[in-house]
């Protein structure tokens, strides 16, 4: 009996912690890190990727796009659509995405099957980075640098 009370008891917390934010399109707004952990040479690691706040992406890394759309329930799901360009040209097509939002700035995304870490850059005119020799599955093996203005601006 004691265990069912503590379980009840802790998904009672759970519930409650998270219901604690009323999440939106603009909770996403700016730049964010997706990233798997550990942390591989052998795929898509470290990428960006930066919302409007508004249903928009305006700029993202490692899957050949710069634009998309998504939309954020107030629990915290959120899913989209990335619009992707070929690196050896042709038509763009979609990439559909999802995931959940832990707090204001975490939680995880899903792309083409995999998961990734989302964590919100909270300072981004202190951030100036250079990812050498940064490796992605789909778009190949580059050095990568960005800085990111105190405006959210890759």
């Amino acid at each position: 009996m004691k265990k069912l009370i503590t379980l009840l008891f802790v998904l009672f917390l759970l519930n409650n912690a998270k219901s604690q934010y009323n999440f939106s399109n603009s909770t996403l707004n700016g730049p964010w890190l997706l990233y798997r952990a550990p942390l591989s040479i052998d795929a898509d690691s470290t990428m960006y990727i930066v919302f409007d706040g508004k249903g928009d992406i305006i700029d993202m890394s490692g899957f050949g796009t710069n634009s998309g759309t998504y939309n954020v329930t107030t629990s915290g799901d959120f899913q989209g659509t990335l619009i992707n360009i070929p690196i050896s040209g042709g038509s763009a097509d979609t990439i559909k995405f999802s995931g959940m939002l832990t707090s204001l700035d975490a939680g995880f995304l899903i792309i083409t099957g995999t998961n990734y870490t989302l964590s919100k850059i909270s300072n981004p005119g202190a951030l100036k980075d250079t990812l050498a020799g940064a490796l992605t599955y789909i778009c190949g093996s580059k050095n990568t640098t960005f800085i990111i203005d105190s405006n959210g601006n890759i």
